[in-house]
Protein backbone atom coordinates (compact mmCIF):
# COMPACT_ATOMS: atom_id res chain seq x y z
CA UNK A 1 0.00 0.00 0.00
CA UNK A 2 0.60 3.86 -0.34
CA UNK A 3 0.50 6.21 2.67
CA UNK A 4 -0.92 9.98 1.33
CA UNK A 5 -0.48 12.70 3.31
CA UNK A 6 -1.37 15.97 3.81
CA UNK A 7 1.45 18.47 4.13
CA UNK A 8 1.81 22.40 5.07
CA UNK A 9 4.98 24.24 5.43
CA UNK A 10 6.08 26.14 8.13
CA UNK A 11 9.47 27.05 9.25
CA UNK A 12 9.87 25.56 12.66
CA UNK A 13 9.67 22.21 11.10
CA UNK A 14 12.95 20.09 9.56
CA UNK A 15 11.48 21.67 6.01
CA UNK A 16 13.89 24.06 4.30
CA UNK A 17 12.24 27.35 4.32
CA UNK A 18 12.70 30.50 2.45
CA UNK A 19 11.85 33.95 2.74
CA UNK A 20 8.28 34.71 4.15
CA UNK A 21 6.54 31.47 3.02
CA UNK A 22 5.81 28.18 5.08
CA UNK A 23 5.37 25.13 4.55
CA UNK A 24 5.40 21.71 7.13
CA UNK A 25 4.23 18.44 6.65
CA UNK A 26 2.01 16.74 9.10
CA UNK A 27 0.68 13.57 9.37
CA UNK A 28 -2.33 14.94 11.31
CA UNK A 29 -5.11 14.81 8.88
CA UNK A 30 -8.05 16.03 10.06
CA UNK A 31 -12.03 14.95 8.91
CA UNK A 32 -12.30 18.07 7.38
CA UNK A 33 -9.68 17.87 4.82
CA UNK A 34 -10.61 14.24 4.20
CA UNK A 35 -13.86 15.69 3.03
CA UNK A 36 -11.81 17.90 0.28
CA UNK A 37 -9.70 14.48 -0.36
CA UNK A 38 -12.32 12.41 -1.22
CA UNK A 39 -14.26 15.10 -3.52
CA UNK A 40 -10.99 15.79 -5.34
CA UNK A 41 -10.70 12.04 -5.75
CA UNK A 42 -13.81 11.60 -7.33
CA UNK A 43 -13.69 14.77 -9.20
CA UNK A 44 -10.82 13.78 -11.67
CA UNK A 45 -11.35 10.06 -14.06
CA UNK A 46 -9.54 7.96 -16.65
CA UNK A 47 -12.03 9.15 -19.34
CA UNK A 48 -13.47 12.61 -18.29
CA UNK A 49 -14.08 14.93 -15.53
CA UNK A 50 -17.08 15.12 -13.05
CA UNK A 51 -18.58 17.86 -10.98
CA UNK A 52 -19.04 17.38 -7.44
CA UNK A 53 -21.82 19.22 -6.11
CA UNK A 54 -24.51 19.28 -3.49
CA UNK A 55 -26.92 17.76 -5.70
CA UNK A 56 -27.40 16.14 -9.04
CA UNK A 57 -27.63 18.49 -12.30
CA UNK A 58 -31.49 19.32 -11.62
CA UNK A 59 -31.29 19.36 -8.18
CA UNK A 60 -31.94 15.66 -7.94
CA UNK A 61 -29.27 12.67 -7.22
CA UNK A 62 -29.89 8.75 -8.99
CA UNK A 63 -28.45 5.52 -7.48
CA UNK A 64 -25.02 4.50 -8.14
CA UNK A 65 -25.29 3.41 -11.98
CA UNK A 66 -27.40 6.74 -13.09
CA UNK A 67 -26.73 9.63 -14.63
CA UNK A 68 -25.78 10.88 -11.44
CA UNK A 69 -24.11 8.91 -8.79
CA UNK A 70 -24.53 9.88 -4.67
CA UNK A 71 -21.26 8.85 -3.36
CA UNK A 72 -20.98 7.91 0.24
CA UNK A 73 -17.87 7.35 2.54
CA UNK A 74 -16.83 6.68 6.01
CA UNK A 75 -15.16 9.90 6.07
CA UNK A 76 -18.07 11.65 5.51
CA UNK A 77 -20.58 12.16 8.69
CA UNK A 78 -23.70 12.20 6.25
CA UNK A 79 -24.48 11.47 2.11
CA UNK A 80 -21.76 12.56 0.33
CA UNK A 81 -21.71 14.91 -3.04
CA UNK A 82 -23.64 13.90 -6.33
CA UNK A 83 -21.20 13.47 -9.05
CA UNK A 84 -22.60 14.03 -12.91
CA UNK A 85 -20.37 13.85 -15.56
CA UNK A 86 -19.15 17.07 -16.55
CA UNK A 87 -16.78 16.67 -19.43
CA UNK A 88 -15.87 13.53 -21.72
CA UNK A 89 -14.09 11.89 -24.48
CA UNK A 90 -17.04 12.22 -26.95
CA UNK A 91 -19.16 15.18 -26.49
CA UNK A 92 -16.53 16.77 -23.67
CA UNK A 93 -12.92 16.42 -26.31
CA UNK A 94 -11.17 15.20 -22.90
CA UNK A 95 -8.81 11.93 -23.31
CA UNK A 96 -6.50 12.04 -20.52
CA UNK A 97 -7.27 14.79 -18.17
CA UNK A 98 -4.65 16.20 -15.70
CA UNK A 99 -4.02 19.34 -14.15
CA UNK A 100 -7.19 21.64 -13.65
CA UNK A 101 -7.21 25.65 -13.42
CA UNK A 102 -10.09 27.35 -13.09
CA UNK A 103 -10.29 31.25 -11.87
CA UNK A 104 -11.16 34.82 -12.30
CA UNK A 105 -7.65 34.47 -14.16
CA UNK A 106 -9.71 32.27 -16.31
CA UNK A 107 -12.73 34.13 -16.99
CA UNK A 108 -14.75 31.23 -15.16
CA UNK A 109 -13.24 28.52 -17.95
CA UNK A 110 -12.05 25.45 -16.98
CA UNK A 111 -8.58 24.86 -18.41
CA UNK A 112 -7.42 21.31 -18.74
CA UNK A 113 -4.05 19.54 -18.77
CA UNK A 114 -4.58 16.43 -21.04
CA UNK A 115 -2.44 14.12 -22.41
CA UNK A 116 -4.31 13.80 -25.10
CA UNK A 117 -5.13 10.48 -26.99
CA UNK A 118 -2.77 7.63 -26.35
CA UNK A 119 -0.49 6.63 -29.10
CA UNK A 120 -1.57 3.72 -31.03
CA UNK A 121 0.25 0.27 -28.76
CA UNK A 122 0.21 2.31 -25.98
CA UNK A 123 -0.46 0.34 -22.71
CA UNK A 124 -4.64 0.39 -23.02
CA UNK A 125 -4.53 1.06 -18.61
CA UNK A 126 -1.26 2.42 -17.71
CA UNK A 127 0.48 4.40 -20.52
CA UNK A 128 4.10 4.40 -21.29
CA UNK A 129 4.07 7.56 -23.28
CA UNK A 130 3.04 10.09 -21.74
CA UNK A 131 1.69 13.62 -22.89
CA UNK A 132 3.01 12.52 -26.54
CA UNK A 133 -0.17 14.03 -27.75
CA UNK A 134 -0.36 16.80 -24.83
CA UNK A 135 -2.38 19.73 -25.08
CA UNK A 136 -4.20 22.47 -23.12
CA UNK A 137 -7.83 22.68 -23.81
CA UNK A 138 -10.51 25.08 -22.26
CA UNK A 139 -14.48 24.28 -21.40
CA UNK A 140 -17.27 26.67 -20.98
CA UNK A 141 -20.51 25.77 -20.13
CA UNK A 142 -22.12 28.10 -22.12
CA UNK A 143 -25.44 27.12 -21.90
CA UNK A 144 -25.52 26.41 -18.15
CA UNK A 145 -26.62 22.90 -18.36
CA UNK A 146 -23.61 21.58 -16.15
CA UNK A 147 -22.16 19.33 -19.60
CA UNK A 148 -19.42 20.41 -21.72
CA UNK A 149 -20.97 19.79 -25.28
CA UNK A 150 -18.87 19.31 -28.96
CA UNK A 151 -19.41 23.23 -29.45
CA UNK A 152 -18.21 24.28 -26.15
CA UNK A 153 -14.63 23.72 -25.45
CA UNK A 154 -11.17 24.26 -27.60
CA UNK A 155 -7.68 22.68 -27.70
CA UNK A 156 -5.81 26.30 -26.70
CA UNK A 157 -1.72 25.04 -27.16
CA UNK A 158 -0.65 21.78 -27.91
CA UNK A 159 2.78 20.43 -27.72
CA UNK A 160 4.54 16.79 -26.91
CA UNK A 161 4.71 16.14 -23.33
CA UNK A 162 2.47 17.97 -21.67
CA UNK A 163 1.30 16.00 -18.85
CA UNK A 164 0.55 17.54 -15.58
CA UNK A 165 1.04 20.62 -14.56
CA UNK A 166 -0.55 24.27 -15.70
CA UNK A 167 -0.98 27.46 -14.34
CA UNK A 168 -2.07 31.04 -15.18
CA UNK A 169 0.06 33.89 -14.38
CA UNK A 170 0.75 38.03 -15.13
CA UNK A 171 -1.21 37.65 -18.34
CA UNK A 172 0.73 34.01 -19.24
CA UNK A 173 -0.68 29.87 -19.47
CA UNK A 174 2.16 27.80 -18.11
CA UNK A 175 2.35 24.21 -18.80
CA UNK A 176 4.60 21.15 -18.57
CA UNK A 177 6.46 18.05 -19.49
CA UNK A 178 8.29 15.77 -17.56
CA UNK A 179 11.39 18.03 -18.15
CA UNK A 180 10.60 21.58 -19.24
CA UNK A 181 7.98 24.31 -19.06
CA UNK A 182 6.55 26.12 -21.89
CA UNK A 183 4.80 29.73 -21.72
CA UNK A 184 1.73 30.92 -24.06
CA UNK A 185 0.44 34.80 -23.68
CA UNK A 186 -3.24 34.23 -22.53
CA UNK A 187 -5.57 36.22 -21.54
CA UNK A 188 -8.71 35.44 -19.51
CA UNK A 189 -11.57 33.89 -21.61
CA UNK A 190 -9.50 34.16 -24.68
CA UNK A 191 -10.78 31.27 -26.98
CA UNK A 192 -8.84 30.32 -29.95
CA UNK A 193 -5.48 28.84 -30.75
CA UNK A 194 -2.51 30.40 -28.97
CA UNK A 195 0.16 29.13 -31.36
CA UNK A 196 3.86 27.79 -30.46
CA UNK A 197 4.85 27.62 -26.70
CA UNK A 198 8.14 29.74 -25.61
CA UNK A 199 10.30 27.10 -23.41
CA UNK A 200 10.94 28.82 -20.38
CA UNK A 201 12.23 26.09 -18.03
CA UNK A 202 14.39 22.70 -19.12
CA UNK A 203 16.60 19.48 -17.02
CA UNK A 204 13.76 18.79 -14.91
CA UNK A 205 14.31 15.13 -15.26
CA UNK A 206 18.12 15.45 -14.12
CA UNK A 207 18.89 13.25 -11.11
CA UNK A 208 22.05 14.82 -9.98
CA UNK A 209 24.24 17.01 -9.86
CA UNK A 210 26.47 17.45 -13.06
CA UNK A 211 29.81 15.52 -12.52
CA UNK A 212 32.29 15.01 -14.81
CA UNK A 213 30.63 13.97 -17.52
CA UNK A 214 27.55 15.58 -17.14
CA UNK A 215 24.34 15.23 -15.18
CA UNK A 216 22.38 12.23 -15.51
CA UNK A 217 18.91 13.14 -17.08
CA UNK A 218 16.25 10.72 -16.84
CA UNK A 219 12.49 10.13 -17.93
CA UNK A 220 11.79 7.27 -15.41
CA UNK A 221 10.49 7.66 -12.10
CA UNK A 222 7.76 10.68 -11.47
CA UNK A 223 7.08 12.57 -14.19
CA UNK A 224 4.37 14.37 -13.75
CA UNK A 225 5.32 18.24 -12.18
CA UNK A 226 3.09 20.42 -10.33
CA UNK A 227 3.12 24.46 -10.73
CA UNK A 228 1.68 26.89 -8.69
CA UNK A 229 2.65 31.06 -8.15
CA UNK A 230 2.67 33.04 -5.74
CA UNK A 231 1.55 36.51 -5.43
CA UNK A 232 5.16 37.94 -5.69
CA UNK A 233 5.37 36.18 -9.20
CA UNK A 234 7.70 33.05 -8.04
CA UNK A 235 7.05 30.46 -9.18
CA UNK A 236 7.24 26.84 -7.35
CA UNK A 237 7.40 23.53 -9.35
CA UNK A 238 7.39 19.75 -7.37
CA UNK A 239 9.31 17.64 -8.36
CA UNK A 240 9.01 13.72 -7.61
CA UNK A 241 11.79 10.96 -7.13
CA UNK A 242 13.02 8.93 -9.61
CA UNK A 243 12.31 5.66 -7.42
CA UNK A 244 10.18 4.44 -4.83
CA UNK A 245 12.92 5.36 -2.10
CA UNK A 246 15.69 7.40 -3.20
CA UNK A 247 19.12 7.19 -1.80
CA UNK A 248 19.11 11.28 -1.84
CA UNK A 249 16.16 14.06 -1.99
CA UNK A 250 17.65 15.68 -5.62
CA UNK A 251 14.46 14.91 -7.25
CA UNK A 252 12.23 15.19 -4.34
CA UNK A 253 11.88 18.49 -3.76
CA UNK A 254 10.09 21.41 -4.25
CA UNK A 255 12.31 24.83 -6.41
CA UNK A 256 11.02 27.95 -6.59
CA UNK A 257 11.56 30.20 -9.22
CA UNK A 258 11.57 34.32 -9.91
CA UNK A 259 10.62 36.14 -12.95
CA UNK A 260 9.83 33.23 -14.99
CA UNK A 261 6.45 35.28 -16.17
CA UNK A 262 8.44 38.43 -16.98
CA UNK A 263 7.52 39.41 -20.60
CA UNK A 264 11.33 40.10 -21.26
CA UNK A 265 12.49 36.55 -20.10
CA UNK A 266 15.87 36.60 -22.11
CA UNK A 267 16.54 32.89 -22.01
CA UNK A 268 15.34 29.70 -20.23
CA UNK A 269 16.42 29.14 -16.67
CA UNK A 270 18.30 26.07 -16.10
CA UNK A 271 15.87 23.98 -13.15
CA UNK A 272 18.81 22.52 -10.94
CA UNK A 273 19.75 26.13 -10.39
CA UNK A 274 16.26 27.13 -8.79
CA UNK A 275 16.28 28.23 -5.26
CA UNK A 276 15.12 24.59 -2.76
CA UNK A 277 11.72 25.72 -0.99
CA UNK A 278 11.23 22.67 0.35
CA UNK A 279 13.21 19.09 0.37
CA UNK A 280 12.66 15.53 1.03
CA UNK A 281 9.79 15.19 -0.38
CA UNK A 282 9.05 11.94 -2.43
CA UNK A 283 6.00 13.25 -4.47
CA UNK A 284 3.75 16.10 -3.84
CA UNK A 285 1.29 15.93 -6.50
CA UNK A 286 -0.82 18.79 -5.04
CA UNK A 287 -0.61 22.13 -4.00
CA UNK A 288 -2.83 24.86 -3.14
CA UNK A 289 -2.34 28.06 -1.25
CA UNK A 290 -4.22 27.97 2.55
CA UNK A 291 -6.02 31.21 1.60
CA UNK A 292 -5.40 34.41 0.59
CA UNK A 293 -2.69 35.78 2.30
CA UNK A 294 -0.66 32.95 0.48
CA UNK A 295 1.95 32.14 3.60
CA UNK A 296 1.37 28.79 3.86
CA UNK A 297 1.59 26.33 1.07
CA UNK A 298 -0.78 23.06 1.74
CA UNK A 299 0.68 19.72 -0.32
CA UNK A 300 -0.68 16.61 -1.11
CA UNK A 301 2.40 13.75 -0.61
CA UNK A 302 2.26 10.67 -2.18
CA UNK A 303 4.24 8.27 0.25
CA UNK A 304 6.27 4.93 -1.03
CA UNK A 305 4.62 1.80 -2.00
CA UNK A 306 4.98 -1.29 -1.13
CA UNK A 307 4.58 -0.49 2.72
Amino acid sequence: GRISSFSRYRPQRRYQVVGSVRYERTMKVRKVIMKISFAVCVFLSCCGISLSTGAGVGGGCEPYGGGDQLMTSAWLDDVGPCVSLYAGSVGGGIQQPRGLVNSPLTAGDLLVADMGEKPPGDNPWFSTRKGENGRIVALRDMNDDGVIGDDEWIVLARQKGLNHGIAVHNGYLFASTSDKIYRWPYEAGQWEDLGDGELVLYNMDMTGAPGPGGGLSSPLGHSTRTLIFDKQGRLYVSVGSVGNVDGDSYRSRIRRFGNLSDPDLSAPVDFTGGEIFADGLRNEVGLAWADDKEEVLFGVENGMDNL
